[in-house]
């Protein structure tokens, strides 16, 4: 009789101990897929993050515009403009040597005007770069062979955007102006929009991307929610392939 108690005990141990192992191995597997989970989580998060660009202010970076000449550009301006520029300017240069013809001094102006706007497009453009944040506009470009970096907040400036042709090449030429908020934009048929203030930033960008696509709207609602805070309106002039963004003030408004 005892002995039969002391197998039923076993068992009983045995079996509970068998539950307990059973409910562990659960518990440490759901910590297992849990854990798992989260690191991949943080994974995708951390893989998120580093696909989004930031400015030097850790700002998100919504649209970015750089320089990126294709290679049928490269080989036109190398291979043609300039070797056709240092050919009018060596025949200027013989002819007034050799026939005194001071009048075709205007071949060695064209020439040198012709290797100057090479440079200028291969070299001295190629550090632009237009960019827009969560929290405003930014640019970098050379003024004067310097860099010059500027950063401005929205409601801070005004904004110019244009599209244009270069012909023998395949790359267009983007064209965005910032102002500051208080010039006033004139449209005229002739010159098209005519900004007055003197102070204002135009940066070049010649890529050979014809499907940039500039966050309009995002600029617009943006601009117009900075412009509430300072009893100014939002206005839009478009003319050709670009358009101009400015606040117009309460005073303005009955002109």
């Amino acid at each position: 009789m005892s002995e039969n108690l002391k197998s039923d005990r076993e068992s009983n141990n045995t079996t509970k101990h068998i539950e307990s192992t059973k409910q562990d191995s659960i518990k440490e597997t759901s910590i297992n897929t849990e854990s798992s989970k989260l690191i991949s989580q943080k994974t995708n998060d951390t893989i998120n993050k580093d696909k989004i660009k930031r400015d030097s202010h850790n700002d998100e970076i919504v649209f970015e515009a750089k320089y990126k000449l294709g290679l049928w550009d490269y080989c036109v301006n190398i291979f043609f403009f300039i070797p056709f520029s240092c050919l009018l300017v060596y025949t200027g240069i013989s002819l007034v040597i050799e026939k005194g013809y001071v009048s075709l001094i205007i071949f060695i102006l064209i020439g040198a005007m012709g290797i100057f706007f090479t440079i200028y497009d291969i070299i001295y453009l190629r550090k632009n770069r237009f960019y827009i944040t969560n929290q405003g506009i930014g640019f970098e470009r050379r003024y004067w062979w310097r860099m010059q970096k500027r950063f401005f907040k929205f409601g801070e400036v005004e904004m110019m955007y244009h599209i244009s042709i270069r012909k023998l090449m395949w790359s267009l030429q983007y064209d965005f102006v910032i102002f500051p908020i208080d010039s006033q934009v004139v449209q005229s048929e002739m010159a098209g929009l005519r900004i007055t203030s003197k102070i204002k930033y135009k940066i070049k960008i010649l890529n050979k991307n014809h499907d940039i696509d500039i966050p309009f709207d995002f600029i617009k609602e943006k601009t117009a929610r900075a412009l509430e805070s300072q009893n100014k309106s939002i206005q839009i002039l478009n003319f050709g392939s670009g358009w101009s963004i400015f606040g117009k003030g309460s005073d303005d408004e009955s002109k």
